[in-house]
């Protein structure tokens, strides 16, 4: 069927009143943690301080804002700008059954193309970045084969999909502008996982900067009248046939489209490191609760999914990861740190910590091996099985880790969440400055026209 038609329409379509009240709140609660997870990343990702000078160095229309600075830009380089933070501390929402981020890309071109519109409200916000995260979520989870066996490291060119239809909702395309959209957005967005072998390289932590570009560029080109192709998705040279060998479940897009807002379903992280790290850190945490001692370890035994092979490979590089995202990216070094200091947060992966002995003796005893049996989505499944040094093992597998929407965090939990990210902004925040933003956030929806919101950003700087 003509799945890029399906969810044009569904994009052009949909209007505040037509989403349920948990699609709603959790528009607002994504905005929210996104909005800490960026702020955070201003104080401690080196990498994304040239986007930011990039941005402020753009002429144009000072529409929208950058979140380090307060400093209005055009919208397209707040996008490039503000999404390259969005997963530079890798601490932003996820939705399991996709295996993705979606609002990684999403919120920033959300808010991009938000500031550039005088009339745009806080419904029209939510909206936006409900519609946006649907499409990522319904993408990623009508994937039959894992792109990333071939190379391909997807959930940012998903991303550009959600970017496009957030910016495209924003700016009320028409069906088929839309589908121009997804098109000129798949024109601008692909990454090779080649950058998972290079432990210097910054695109793990920025990656989602530019598929909100690329999504923002493709609405106001498609608004402007240029128009991309047909079938961007089902296509016989589309999407799924050119990264997924074809091998896509149409019903996954189309099953209660307009009904179902997948956005609704994301679960927020209560740690900052990759998702797959999360069975191996609670069981490290259960481990460590149940009397197993660190100095009394001989041997561990990591057992991962297929998917999170790159969370061990190169296994040595793991073991002793150089930088902060690449220590985010680390099962071994995440199991340490939670068995060792009973707790994984932003300081875990300060730069003096990736060297800490303690920590790198324990990863120096372990080893892994991957449980084939596994479907590439059974990503957060993972077994700690640890040796004692007299000869005792113990032993604690976890299918469905805390964050997930079996096992939430609570509003209480996500409100200090943000709190504490909003410490770690380049310009730290005060708790009330922080819960002054969390507040006017939380209550979007009332807001007529957005200026107090980004008055509110601003403030903070």
């Amino acid at each position: 069927m003509d799945e890029s038609v399906i969810l044009a329409r569904h994009v052009a379509a949909t209007r505040f009143e037509a989403l349920p009240a948990e699609a709603v709140r959790a528009a607002e609660l994504s905005l929210l943690d996104a909005l800490g997870v960026m702020f955070a990343a201003t104080g401690l990702a080196e990498a994304c301080l040239p986007f930011s000078n990039l941005a402020r160095a753009s002429g144009g229309h000072r529409h929208s804002v950058l979140l380090d600075s307060g400093v209005r830009v055009p919208a397209t380089a707040a996008a490039l700008a503000n999404g390259a933070l969005a997963h530079a501390v890798d601490f932003e929402d996820t939705h399991d059954g996709a295996v993705l981020h979606p609002n990684a890309s999403v919120i920033p071109a959300a808010m991009a193309v938000s500031g550039m519109l005088a009339g745009a409200s806080g419904k029209d916000l939510l909206t936006a970045i409900a519609v946006g995260a649907d499409v990522v979520c319904r993408l990623g989870l009508a994937l039959k084969v894992n792109p990333h066996d071939k190379g391909w490291y997807h959930p940012p060119m998903l991303g550009a999909f959600g970017a496009a239809a957030a910016a495209a909702s924003m700016l009320r395309l028409t069906q088929e502008q839309v589908v121009a959209a997804f098109s000129l957005a798949m024109s601008q967005s692909v990454l090779t996982s080649q950058f998972e072998s290079d432990a210097a390289s910054s695109i793990r932590a920025v990656r989602d900067g530019f598929a909100a570009q690329a999504g923002v560029v493709a609405a106001l080109l498609a608004r402007d009248g240029v128009n991309g192709f047909a079938q961007p998705f089902e296509g016989s040279a589309g999407w799924f046939a050119m990264y997924a060998d074809g091998q896509f479940d149409g019903d996954c897009i189309r099953h209660a489209l307009g009904e179902r807002f997948e956005g609704a379903y994301v679960g927020y992280k209560l740690w900052p490191s990759c998702r797959g790290t999360y069975p191996f850190i609670e069981a490290a945490l259960r481990l460590r609760e149940e009397g197993v001692s660190p100095e009394r370890v001989a041997q561990i035994e990591l057992t991962a999914s297929p998917l999170t092979e790159m969370l061990c490979e190169p296994f040595e590089q793991k073991q002793r990861p150089a930088t902060a995202i690449d220590a985010k990216f680390s099962i071994p070094f995440t199991t340490a740190a939670a068995l060792i200091t009973g707790q994984v947060g932003l300081d875990t992966f300060a730069t003096e910590r990736l060297n800490d002995s303690r920590l790198l003796s324990l990863t120096k005893k372990m080893s892994y091996r991957i449980d084939t049996s596994r479907d590439f989505k059974a990503a957060l499944t993972g077994t700690v099985r640890v040796v004692a040094m007299d000869g005792g093992t113990s032993s604690v597998t976890v299918e469905r880790p805390r964050g997930s929407v079996e096992s939430p965090m609570t509003e209480t939990e996500l409100r200090e969440k943000f709190y504490d990210c909003c410490s770690y902004h380049a310009v730290p925040m005060t708790r009330p400055e922080a819960q002054r933003i969390a507040n006017t956030v939380l209550n979007v929806r009332w807001l007529d026209k957005l200026e107090p919101l980004w008055e509110c950003l601003t403030r903070a700087q």
